[in-house]
């Protein structure tokens, strides 16, 4: 009996001892868990601190970069001829401590583009030290400049070229607010860029020889600024007279005049417009033979405008707004709202404009080995620029006008070496 109670005593105790020993051993795990969890912790703090000084620096080289590109727009707002090879600049902290270079080349192409090519250091060698590059296109002009700019699509096929002149000059740029599509035996002479997307384009630009996508939109005139246009157009031309019935043989009208009717010229037949100012034609144009158009003339057509089969036209240079590309001035405005052929030129016809042909509210169709020197634009909202069948567009040095500061239209980060 004594034997049982001190047996039944003396377990409690044993058990006690066994607990406090599970206890020290969960105790003893728990805190190398944490502590490995504090070792985990602390390398994680230290790597992301030493990712962060890269990232950082990397930052700042980017902004030395953009610093560059601004540099020198300024400089060239002060001096458009402003060239420079490899031109270092050291920017310096409020503290006085240098916070890196910029290095900036520029390429000029005539009359008024020129790229720039800047790259930002900061100080030190990698990974403390980065480099950054950011590419610009800036116009002299204010306005976007481009041998073909389209409120809509540009389609071109069957051997369609697009060159500047003289030739190589590398600014018969074609921009669209939608998307450019070209064949295989198509080119540019300069850049393809387009809001939505570029579908094989082969072009002269060497830094998208394919083409730009997402490219920035193109600034078109509003319904409300046309109407006004047609409004001022109009008030013009019938300040000159009034012409009225159907034109069809040779003759010489002197701007402005108002003609009320068509236009629809036979073969072997010259219509020549003199003077200055606006002609305004409430009808269609239909030139089968030969239309010569003096400077400072605007012949503004209500329908569409079409060149016939071995059609020629001559159109001076006009104002001197005339080149501009939002302008409303130029040697043809045509307000018909044919998205696809609101002007026309077909087989063998030449043009030469050396200034805007502008289907304010339509598109284009030029085709079969036509020729045209100047600018196409086509502002009609989803509107289409085609050329095909061996059409050429040459557009000339004389197209480009300072009319405006230096204009940044194209900003592209590139990648660091």
């Amino acid at each position: 009996m004594e034997k049982g109670r001190e047996e039944l005593m003396t377990t409690p105790k044993r058990r006690l001892r066994r607990n406090g020993g599970m206890t020290l051993a969960s105790v003893l795990v728990l805190m190398l868990v944490v502590a490995v969890a504090l070792m985990a912790l602390t390398n994680f703090s230290v790597t992301a601190a030493r990712m962060s000084v890269p990232n950082r620096e990397r930052a700042s080289a980017l902004s030395l970069a953009e610093a560059g590109v601004d540099d020198t727009v300024d400089r060239l707002r002060a001096n458009s001829a402003y060239n420079v090879t490899g031109a270092v600049t050291t920017v310096t902290n409020a503290d006085g401590t240098t916070a890196g270079t910029f290095t900036v080349t520029t390429k000029h192409y005539p009359p008024n583009e020129v790229d720039i090519f800047s790259d930002g250091q900061t100080p030190g060698t990698a990974p403390i030290g980065q480099t950054s590059k950011v590419y610009a296109r800036v116009h002299i002009t204010g306005d976007p400049r481009a041998a073909i700019l389209s409120n809509g699509d540009v389609s071109m096929a069957s051997a369609a070229r697009v060159k500047t002149s003289p030739e190589g000059g590398g600014y018969a740029h074609v921009r669209a607010n939608d998307d450019v599509t070209m064949a295989p035996d198509n080119f540019v002479d300069g850049r393809v860029s387009a809001v939505d997307s570029v579908s094989n384009v082969k072009c002269s630009d060497p830094l998208f020889p394919k083409g730009q996508a997402n490219a920035a939109p193109i600034p078109f005139p509003t319904q409300t600024e046309i109407n006004a246009w047609k409004t001022q157009w109009i008030s013009e031309a019938t300040a000159g007279g009034t012409t009225t019935g159907l034109i069809e043989t040779t003759r010489t009208i002197t701007a402005p005049e108002y003609i009320s009717g068509d236009i629809a010229l036979k073969p072997s037949e010259t219509l020549t417009i003199t003077g200055s100012g606006t002609v305004y034609v409430t009808g269609n144009v239909l030139i089968r033979g030969k239309l010569v158009i003096s400077p400072d003339v605007t012949l503004v057509v209500a329908g569409t405008f079409t060149m016939a089969s071995a059609s020629d036209a001559s159109l001076a240079s006009g104002s001197s707004t005339s080149g501009s590309d939002t302008g409303s001035r130029a040697s043809l405005m045509v307000l018909s709202t044919n998205l696809t052929s609101a002007i026309s030129i077909s087989a063998k016809a030449q043009c030469n404009a050396f200034s805007t042909l502008y289907a304010v509210n339509g598109g284009m169709d030029c085709y079969g080995g036509a020729t045209v020197s100047g600018q196409l634009k086509a502002g009609g909202a989803g509107a289409t620029v085609t050329l095909r069948g061996g059409f050429t567009l040459s557009y000339p040095s004389s197209m480009g006008r300072y009319v405006g500061n230096p204009s940044v239209v194209d900003w592209v980060e590139l990648p660091a070496p």
